[in-house]
This record gives structure tokens, C-alpha cells and sequence, in this order.
């Protein structure tokens, strides 16, 4: 759908799953509820603008765009996490004593090298936005 959209095709989908959250209706295309509202749009594909369409997937779902809504949701768990894995099981699941290692063992605390290396990697993307 948003490569056809990327191309300025407009799309006549049902409303499910994440279709309304890519398709504007009577914007980008038309989001129907079942086939006779269907054909009812395919005579108005014509009222959508496709140049409108390809600039809402450009400004919306492009390589760029995507990347750093990513980047930026990681940086949001990496600064809010309040612990990490240690790689628990590096050594076996029993460790190097070849004893069931303590849970307490497992876990360190993110420290300040981490949260300060995720502000900075969110800022980078805020102040691209």
C-alpha cells in the first residue's frame, strides 16, 4: 500500500488493521467498510490529488522519516530503561562455577554513559524533526 502510495496511486482499502493509520481518507485514498462503498469510490479515485499522496508518504513513511522515528523510540526505552541484561547465560546457563548463577547477578544498572549517549542520539532527532 505505501509503495503504491509512494508512487501517488491512490488506494481504496477496507478500514482494518493499519490502514487508517497510512491512508487519509478523501485525502490520500478512501477507507471503506465493505465492498459496495468500494465500488461506490472507484469512480472518485480521480478526486484524489497524486502528487498530494506521494508528498504524504514522503513526508510520512520515507526510508529517513522511519529511520529516525526508530532511532528515536529506541533512545526514548534506552533513557527510561531501568536496567539491562548482562548477558546472562555468556558462560552457560550455570556460569563459570558451573552453579546456578543469582538473579541479582544478572542485571546491571544502565549507567551514566548510557543515558547520556541516548539523550544525545534523541536530541540529534528532535532537532532534525
Amino acid at each position: 500500500m505505501i509503495e503504491a502510495m509512494a508512487l501517488g496511486c491512490p488506494v481504496i482499502s477496507f478500514a482494518r488493521g493499519a490502514a487508517s493509520e497510512i491512508v487519509v481518507h478523501r485525502k490520500t485514498g478512501f477507507l471503506v467498510q465493505n465492498v459496495n462503498e468500494m465500488v461506490r469510490f472507484i469512480p472518485r479515485i480521480d478526486e484524489i490529488d497524486r502528487e498530494v499522496v506521494r508528498q504524504y508518504v514522503e513526508r510520512n513513511f520515507s526510508v529517513r522519516v522511519m529511520s529516525e522515528k526508530y532511532v528515536k523510540i529506541y533512545s526514548q526505552v534506552i533513557k527510561t530503561a531501568k536496567c539491562v541484561p548482562d548477558r546472562p547465560y555468556s558462560n552457560g546457563a550455570l556460569g563459570k562455577s558451573g552453579k546456578p548463577q543469582p538473579k541479582t547477578s544478572v542485571i546491571k544498572k544502565a549507567g551514566p554513559a548510557q543515558v547520556a549517549a541516548a539523550a544525545k542520539a534523541e536530541k540529534e532527532v528532535n532537532a532534525r524533526s
